[in-house]
C-alpha cells in the first residue's frame, strides 16, 4: 500500500512541478509583456495566475524528487509576481 502511494504520488508531484513551472514561465512572460504602457491594467488578471503556478510549485518541492524544479518554479513565479505587482505600484492600479 505504501508502496503504491509512494508511486502514484511521486508522479502527482512531478506532474504538479512541470505544471508549475510551466505556469511561473507563462507568467513572467506575461507579466514582461504589460509593461508597456496602457496595458498595465491586465496585472490585475496575472497576479492570480502566477499565485496558481506559485501554489502548484509549493506542492511539487515537497517531494525530494522533485524539489528542483518546485524551487525553480517558485523563483520564477515571485519574480512574476513581484514584477506584477511593481508595475501596478507604478501605474497607479490602472496604467
Amino acid at each position: 500500500m505504501i508502496i503504491v502511494f509512494r508511486i502514484i504520488g511521486g508522479f502527482f508531484t512531478s506532474i504538479l512541478g512541470i505544471i508549475g513551472i510551466v505556469w511561473a514561465v507563462v507568467a513572467l512572460i506575461l507579466s514582461l509583456i504589460f509593461w508597456f504602457p496602457l496595458l498595465g491594467w491586465v496585472n490585475w488578471l496575472v497576479i492570480p495566475f502566477t499565485v496558481l503556478g506559485l501554489v502548484f510549485s509549493m506542492l511539487a518541492s515537497i517531494n525530494e524528487d522533485t524539489k528542483q524544479l518546485g524551487k525553480a518554479g517558485l523563483v520564477i513565479g515571485c519574480t512574476a509576481l513581484g514584477l506584477s505587482i511593481l508595475r501596478l505600484i507604478l501605474g497607479g492600479g490602472i496604467l
